[in-house]
């Protein structure tokens, strides 16, 4: 996102130090950090995806808290922007995701991610082959202490999410996990406009035509 001061800058870089060192970043710094980006204005009109967050009880507390207070602010016409409308879990065993992760090269001066196995860098361009890093949290030390924290904590985030928690096969190939999720997504859209449509029908149908205002309803 943009426009960050120097407050942002330095959340950034205090979360950066736990990531390096295979730590999850505190519930508090986390929470801080999402919530001011979904308040922005190009998520409120067109929405958001959180890839990773919440991991933790504390961090879906939190979106939930903030989700009913949002929705119990009677200055609120409009959908809540905090609400989610999927939770999407991708469901892979530890040891594929430990050959995913630790697999991984960057490219420093493209910002191109390959993998050595996966989708290997150009043979033709050797260069691109030698000056290839890895990151600094993808390393198997690393990755196992993530696997730890994640496992420690999945159970209690997914409670909060029963009613939208849909399960993907995380396994299989990346274009057939991408074909799953944007077919999930395309269904939530749809039922999503269904539901602002009736809601907009009944609202037009308890009101007076006189008596209502345009600005009472949201668009969708």
């Amino acid at each position: 996102g943009g426009g960050g001061g120097g407050g942002d800058d330095n959340v950034g870089r205090i979360a950066k130090e736990y990531m390096d060192a295979g730590k999850l970043v505190p519930d508090d710094i986390m929470i801080q950090i999402v919530m001011d980006r979904i308040s922005q204005s190009d998520c409120v009109e067109n929405g958001w995806l959180l890839d990773g967050f919440p991991r933790t009880e504390q961090q879906a507390h939190s979106m939930t808290q903030m989700t009913t207070e949002t929705s119990e602010d009677p200055s609120s016409n409009c959908d809540n922007h905090f609400a989610a409308d999927i939770f999407l879990f991708l469901n892979v065993p530890d040891s594929i995701l430990m050959d995913r992760v630790v697999g991984r090269r960057m490219d420093p001066i493209t910002g191109k991610i390959y993998h050595v196995q996966f989708s290997p860098p150009p043979l033709e361009d050797a260069s691109i082959r030698e000056r290839l890093v890895q990151r600094s949290d993808d390393t198997v030390e690393k990755m196992q202490s993530r696997l730890q924290q994640f496992h420690k904590n999945v159970d209690s985030v997914r409670q909060h999410y029963q009613d939208i928690l849909i399960e993907i096969d995380g396994s299989k190939s990346a274009n057939e996990v991408a074909e799953s999720i944007r077919s999930v997504i395309q269904k939530s859209i749809r039922n999503r406009r269904v539901r602002n449509k009736e809601d907009q029908v009944q609202a037009v149908e308890e009101e007076s035509p006189a008596s209502m205002e345009p600005s009472a309803l949201c668009s969708v």
